[in-house]
Protein backbone atom coordinates (compact mmCIF):
# COMPACT_ATOMS: atom_id res chain seq x y z
CA UNK A 1 0.00 0.00 0.00
CA UNK A 2 1.51 3.40 -1.19
CA UNK A 3 0.35 6.84 1.10
CA UNK A 4 1.60 10.32 0.38
CA UNK A 5 4.44 11.16 -1.89
CA UNK A 6 5.39 14.61 -3.11
CA UNK A 7 2.43 16.37 -4.07
CA UNK A 8 0.12 14.97 -1.06
CA UNK A 9 3.46 15.63 1.46
CA UNK A 10 3.04 19.24 -0.03
CA UNK A 11 -0.66 19.61 0.28
CA UNK A 12 -0.60 18.20 3.92
CA UNK A 13 2.50 20.18 4.09
CA UNK A 14 0.37 23.97 4.10
CA UNK A 15 -2.68 22.56 5.79
CA UNK A 16 -0.42 21.95 8.96
CA UNK A 17 1.49 24.99 8.41
CA UNK A 18 -2.09 27.15 7.98
CA UNK A 19 -3.50 25.44 11.11
CA UNK A 20 0.08 26.63 12.59
CA UNK A 21 -0.73 30.04 11.52
CA UNK A 22 -4.15 30.34 12.64
CA UNK A 23 -3.21 28.82 16.10
CA UNK A 24 -0.72 31.51 16.28
CA UNK A 25 -2.12 34.52 15.11
CA UNK A 26 -6.03 33.60 16.34
CA UNK A 27 -5.52 36.63 18.30
CA UNK A 28 -4.31 38.82 15.90
CA UNK A 29 -6.53 38.08 12.46
CA UNK A 30 -3.96 36.10 10.59
CA UNK A 31 -1.46 37.14 7.72
CA UNK A 32 -3.89 37.63 4.74
CA UNK A 33 -0.81 37.44 2.36
CA UNK A 34 0.61 33.91 3.83
CA UNK A 35 -3.02 32.37 2.78
CA UNK A 36 -2.92 33.77 -0.25
CA UNK A 37 0.34 32.35 -0.82
CA UNK A 38 -0.85 29.00 0.49
CA UNK A 39 -3.92 29.08 -1.59
CA UNK A 40 -1.89 29.21 -4.94
CA UNK A 41 0.26 26.51 -3.48
CA UNK A 42 -2.61 24.14 -3.08
CA UNK A 43 -3.74 25.06 -6.75
CA UNK A 44 -0.23 24.12 -7.98
CA UNK A 45 -0.97 20.60 -6.12
CA UNK A 46 -4.38 20.27 -7.34
CA UNK A 47 -3.39 20.43 -10.52
CA UNK A 48 -1.06 17.46 -10.72
CA UNK A 49 1.91 19.00 -12.02
CA UNK A 50 3.71 22.25 -13.44
CA UNK A 51 1.12 24.59 -14.89
CA UNK A 52 0.52 27.74 -16.83
CA UNK A 53 0.04 30.84 -14.65
CA UNK A 54 -3.59 31.61 -16.56
CA UNK A 55 -4.48 27.99 -15.11
CA UNK A 56 -2.94 28.27 -11.85
CA UNK A 57 -4.69 31.77 -11.14
CA UNK A 58 -8.12 29.50 -12.12
CA UNK A 59 -8.06 27.53 -9.71
CA UNK A 60 -7.11 29.81 -7.01
CA UNK A 61 -9.95 32.03 -7.98
CA UNK A 62 -7.70 34.89 -8.53
CA UNK A 63 -6.91 37.52 -11.44
CA UNK A 64 -3.64 36.40 -13.40
CA UNK A 65 -1.85 39.35 -12.17
CA UNK A 66 -2.38 38.70 -8.14
CA UNK A 67 -0.97 34.93 -9.01
CA UNK A 68 1.61 36.15 -10.62
CA UNK A 69 3.10 38.35 -8.37
CA UNK A 70 2.76 35.45 -5.25
CA UNK A 71 4.70 33.11 -7.74
CA UNK A 72 6.84 35.29 -8.12
CA UNK A 73 7.92 35.75 -4.35
CA UNK A 74 6.93 31.92 -3.95
CA UNK A 75 9.30 30.88 -6.72
CA UNK A 76 12.13 33.30 -5.35
CA UNK A 77 11.63 31.56 -1.68
CA UNK A 78 11.74 28.28 -3.15
CA UNK A 79 8.40 26.81 -2.65
CA UNK A 80 7.84 27.46 -6.31
CA UNK A 81 9.75 26.73 -9.28
CA UNK A 82 9.20 28.26 -12.88
CA UNK A 83 10.71 25.85 -15.74
CA UNK A 84 12.80 27.91 -18.16
CA UNK A 85 11.26 26.57 -21.37
CA UNK A 86 7.56 26.50 -20.79
CA UNK A 87 7.55 29.27 -18.20
CA UNK A 88 4.80 26.88 -16.38
CA UNK A 89 5.28 26.58 -12.53
CA UNK A 90 5.61 23.67 -10.18
CA UNK A 91 6.12 23.27 -6.46
CA UNK A 92 9.49 23.66 -5.30
CA UNK A 93 12.36 22.52 -3.50
CA UNK A 94 11.34 23.76 -0.11
CA UNK A 95 7.67 23.04 -0.60
CA UNK A 96 8.55 19.24 -0.91
CA UNK A 97 10.81 19.47 2.03
CA UNK A 98 8.54 20.49 4.19
CA UNK A 99 5.89 18.09 2.83
CA UNK A 100 8.74 15.04 3.53
CA UNK A 101 8.85 16.53 6.90
CA UNK A 102 5.02 16.41 6.86
CA UNK A 103 4.71 12.88 6.19
CA UNK A 104 7.19 11.85 8.67
CA UNK A 105 5.01 12.72 11.17
CA UNK A 106 2.07 10.67 10.11
CA UNK A 107 0.87 6.99 10.79
CA UNK A 108 -2.21 5.66 8.50
CA UNK A 109 -2.66 3.17 10.54
CA UNK A 110 -2.62 5.23 13.95
CA UNK A 111 -4.63 7.99 12.61
CA UNK A 112 -7.10 5.38 11.41
CA UNK A 113 -7.14 2.79 14.47
CA UNK A 114 -8.00 6.15 16.73
CA UNK A 115 -10.81 7.28 14.39
CA UNK A 116 -12.25 3.59 14.67
CA UNK A 117 -12.33 3.69 18.11
CA UNK A 118 -13.92 7.04 17.98
CA UNK A 119 -16.36 6.03 15.52
CA UNK A 120 -17.64 2.66 17.85
CA UNK A 121 -18.16 4.85 20.81
CA UNK A 122 -20.39 7.59 19.31
CA UNK A 123 -22.80 4.90 16.86
CA UNK A 124 -22.49 2.18 19.80
CA UNK A 125 -22.08 0.11 16.70
CA UNK A 126 -19.21 -2.68 16.00
CA UNK A 127 -16.07 -1.02 13.79
CA UNK A 128 -14.32 -2.72 11.36
CA UNK A 129 -10.95 -1.31 9.06
CA UNK A 130 -9.99 -3.42 5.83
CA UNK A 131 -7.79 -3.46 3.35
CA UNK A 132 -6.79 -4.73 0.18
CA UNK A 133 -4.64 -7.28 1.21
CA UNK A 134 -2.93 -10.38 -0.78
CA UNK A 135 -6.52 -12.21 -1.32
CA UNK A 136 -8.56 -9.27 -1.66
CA UNK A 137 -10.49 -6.95 1.61
CA UNK A 138 -8.68 -7.93 5.10
CA UNK A 139 -9.84 -7.32 8.25
CA UNK A 140 -6.81 -5.43 9.89
CA UNK A 141 -8.97 -3.50 13.21
CA UNK A 142 -12.00 -4.26 14.85
CA UNK A 143 -13.55 -2.02 17.52
CA UNK A 144 -16.47 -4.24 19.14
CA UNK A 145 -19.53 -2.57 20.76
CA UNK A 146 -21.43 -3.52 23.94
CA UNK A 147 -24.33 -4.55 21.82
CA UNK A 148 -24.08 -8.39 21.35
CA UNK A 149 -23.44 -9.43 17.89
CA UNK A 150 -22.46 -12.53 16.83
CA UNK A 151 -19.78 -12.41 14.58
CA UNK A 152 -17.64 -15.17 12.93
CA UNK A 153 -14.89 -11.90 11.42
CA UNK A 154 -12.14 -11.46 13.35
CA UNK A 155 -8.61 -9.08 12.98
CA UNK A 156 -7.66 -11.37 9.64
CA UNK A 157 -10.36 -12.46 8.19
CA UNK A 158 -10.79 -12.03 4.43
CA UNK A 159 -14.04 -10.88 3.38
CA UNK A 160 -16.23 -11.46 0.31
CA UNK A 161 -16.43 -9.01 -2.46
CA UNK A 162 -20.16 -8.73 -2.50
CA UNK A 163 -21.98 -10.07 0.78
CA UNK A 164 -20.21 -7.31 2.66
CA UNK A 165 -20.06 -3.82 2.76
CA UNK A 166 -16.86 -3.34 3.47
CA UNK A 167 -15.96 -5.92 -0.12
CA UNK A 168 -18.32 -3.38 -1.86
CA UNK A 169 -16.53 -0.62 -1.09
CA UNK A 170 -13.34 -2.64 -2.53
CA UNK A 171 -15.09 -3.88 -5.48
CA UNK A 172 -16.48 -0.18 -6.70
CA UNK A 173 -12.88 1.88 -5.65
CA UNK A 174 -10.00 -0.94 -6.18
CA UNK A 175 -8.23 -0.60 -9.45
CA UNK A 176 -7.03 -4.19 -9.48
CA UNK A 177 -9.43 -5.46 -12.26
CA UNK A 178 -7.43 -8.71 -12.37
CA UNK A 179 -7.72 -10.28 -8.72
CA UNK A 180 -11.10 -9.02 -8.08
CA UNK A 181 -12.16 -10.96 -11.44
CA UNK A 182 -10.27 -14.22 -9.41
CA UNK A 183 -11.87 -13.34 -6.27
CA UNK A 184 -15.83 -13.12 -7.90
CA UNK A 185 -14.78 -16.48 -9.55
CA UNK A 186 -14.18 -18.44 -6.06
CA UNK A 187 -17.08 -16.32 -4.78
CA UNK A 188 -19.52 -17.81 -7.99
CA UNK A 189 -17.97 -21.79 -6.78
CA UNK A 190 -18.87 -21.06 -2.90
CA UNK A 191 -22.39 -19.36 -3.72
CA UNK A 192 -23.74 -20.25 -7.54
CA UNK A 193 -27.02 -18.65 -6.45
CA UNK A 194 -25.77 -15.50 -5.79
CA UNK A 195 -27.83 -12.39 -7.26
CA UNK A 196 -24.74 -10.19 -7.01
CA UNK A 197 -22.88 -12.38 -9.38
CA UNK A 198 -25.28 -11.56 -12.57
CA UNK A 199 -23.16 -8.47 -14.53
CA UNK A 200 -26.09 -6.24 -14.32
CA UNK A 201 -26.75 -6.72 -10.59
CA UNK A 202 -23.00 -5.99 -10.01
CA UNK A 203 -22.99 -2.47 -11.97
CA UNK A 204 -25.97 -1.34 -9.83
CA UNK A 205 -24.13 -1.92 -6.54
CA UNK A 206 -21.03 -0.04 -7.61
CA UNK A 207 -23.33 2.36 -8.95
CA UNK A 208 -25.26 2.96 -5.72
CA UNK A 209 -21.97 2.80 -3.85
CA UNK A 210 -20.42 5.72 -5.77
CA UNK A 211 -23.70 7.81 -5.67
CA UNK A 212 -23.91 7.47 -2.21
CA UNK A 213 -20.27 7.79 -1.21
CA UNK A 214 -20.92 4.27 1.06
CA UNK A 215 -21.99 0.69 0.59
CA UNK A 216 -24.57 -1.23 3.11
CA UNK A 217 -25.98 -4.79 2.97
CA UNK A 218 -28.80 -5.96 4.73
CA UNK A 219 -28.57 -9.96 5.96
CA UNK A 220 -26.42 -11.03 3.31
CA UNK A 221 -23.27 -11.99 4.86
CA UNK A 222 -24.88 -13.15 8.35
CA UNK A 223 -28.77 -13.55 8.69
CA UNK A 224 -29.79 -10.57 11.02
CA UNK A 225 -27.02 -8.76 10.97
CA UNK A 226 -26.62 -5.33 8.61
CA UNK A 227 -23.60 -3.63 7.92
CA UNK A 228 -22.25 -0.36 5.94
CA UNK A 229 -18.98 0.64 4.88
CA UNK A 230 -17.10 3.88 3.77
CA UNK A 231 -14.41 4.43 1.53
CA UNK A 232 -10.69 5.78 2.96
CA UNK A 233 -8.51 7.77 0.44
CA UNK A 234 -5.02 8.38 0.09
CA UNK A 235 -3.00 11.89 -1.07
CA UNK A 236 -3.51 10.69 -4.87
CA UNK A 237 -6.85 9.66 -4.36
CA UNK A 238 -6.86 5.61 -4.24
CA UNK A 239 -8.41 3.53 -2.05
CA UNK A 240 -6.20 2.94 1.04
CA UNK A 241 -8.50 1.33 3.25
CA UNK A 242 -12.46 0.77 3.88
CA UNK A 243 -14.14 1.55 7.54
CA UNK A 244 -17.08 0.04 8.29
CA UNK A 245 -20.36 -0.64 11.08
CA UNK A 246 -21.56 -4.11 11.66
CA UNK A 247 -24.61 -4.40 14.17
CA UNK A 248 -28.41 -6.02 14.25
CA UNK A 249 -30.85 -5.36 12.29
CA UNK A 250 -32.82 -4.28 14.60
CA UNK A 251 -30.43 -1.39 15.67
CA UNK A 252 -28.14 -0.77 12.73
CA UNK A 253 -30.75 0.70 10.41
CA UNK A 254 -29.01 1.07 6.42
CA UNK A 255 -30.54 4.06 5.51
CA UNK A 256 -28.31 6.55 3.16
CA UNK A 257 -28.95 9.40 5.82
CA UNK A 258 -29.00 7.22 9.09
CA UNK A 259 -27.18 8.92 11.88
CA UNK A 260 -25.13 6.24 12.06
CA UNK A 261 -24.26 6.28 8.24
CA UNK A 262 -23.31 9.89 8.22
CA UNK A 263 -21.42 9.37 11.20
CA UNK A 264 -19.49 7.20 9.43
CA UNK A 265 -19.13 8.89 5.83
CA UNK A 266 -18.30 11.78 7.94
CA UNK A 267 -15.49 9.33 10.03
CA UNK A 268 -14.01 8.38 6.73
CA UNK A 269 -13.75 11.69 4.85
CA UNK A 270 -11.74 13.19 8.43
CA UNK A 271 -9.66 10.21 7.92
CA UNK A 272 -9.02 10.58 3.93
CA UNK A 273 -8.40 14.38 4.33
CA UNK A 274 -5.67 13.90 7.10
CA UNK A 275 -3.67 11.43 4.74
CA UNK A 276 -3.65 14.32 2.24
CA UNK A 277 -7.24 13.32 0.34
CA UNK A 278 -8.36 16.42 -1.10
CA UNK A 279 -11.97 16.29 -2.70
CA UNK A 280 -12.59 18.36 -5.80
CA UNK A 281 -15.59 21.10 -5.39
CA UNK A 282 -17.68 19.16 -7.88
CA UNK A 283 -17.54 16.12 -5.87
CA UNK A 284 -20.38 14.77 -3.49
Amino acid sequence: MTFPGAHGAITMSLEISTQTIASEDADKGGVQSVETAAHILRAISMLGGAAALKDIAAAAGMPRGKAHRYLVSLTRAGLAVQEPTSGAYAIGPLAITLGLTALRRISPMQIAAEALSELRDKTNETAALAIWGEFGPTVIALEESINAVTLNVRVGSRLPLFNSAVGRIFLTYQPDKALCSEIIKEERVLDPTSPCLNMSVRQKIIEETRAHGMARVAGDLIPGINALAAPIFDHSSKLAMAIGLVGRKEILKVGWTTDKALALKTCAAAVSEKLGFQRLDSET
